[in-house]
């Protein structure tokens, strides 16, 4: 017994993007089927234009309703970790002082200027978190006291 394939249906080659689609050769298809019934297309909304807008009148948006603020998640420390941290806090505040006196009155070039002005915010922002938020006036204060040492070696 001879196994034979049928012949493969001609493929026309892809369109470019510009052209209508071509239409399918139905002369190998089976037989019609009936036309099923497509839901209609979705309507388009206009598109306006910037200049078209122009002259129509300026719609204020609606304020959003009162939205109750999210409440703010705190790190809740024992009185020792308060303690612990507030300590940490003072040394690393200590040591980047120490270090910004000590580069008082020296000649910095831009990139140490800006270094400098950094250790300050950092020490600034770190005393002014202290009150409200341990955890982070404890890494800006380290952040100040790192900072610090590095633009001390590095003038040096």
């Amino acid at each position: 017994m001879v196994h034979v394939t049928p012949p493969k249906p001609k493929v026309a080659p892809p369109a470019p993007p510009d052209a209508p689609p071509a239409e399918p050769d139905l002369s190998q298809a089976g037989p019609a089927l009936p036309p099923e019934e497509l839901p209609p297309p979705p309507r388009r909304r206009p598109r306006t234009r910037p200049h078209e807008d122009a002259d129509a009148p300026a719609t204020e948006p609606e304020p959003p309703a009162a939205v109750a603020p999210l409440p703010q998640l705190e790190q809740v420390l024992t009185p020792e970790q308060r303690q612990a941290y507030t300590e940490e806090i003072e040394r690393n505040i200590a040591n980047a002082q120490k270090a910004v006196a000590a580069l008082q009155g020296r000649r910095l070039n831009r990139d140490q200027a800006t270094y400098l002005a950094r250790v300050r915010a950092f020490i600034d922002q770190a005393n002014e978190a202290r009150n409200g938020d341990l955890f982070r006036a404890r890494n800006l204060a380290e952040r100040a006291s790192v900072l610090a040492e590095d633009l001390l070696k590095s003038v040096e």
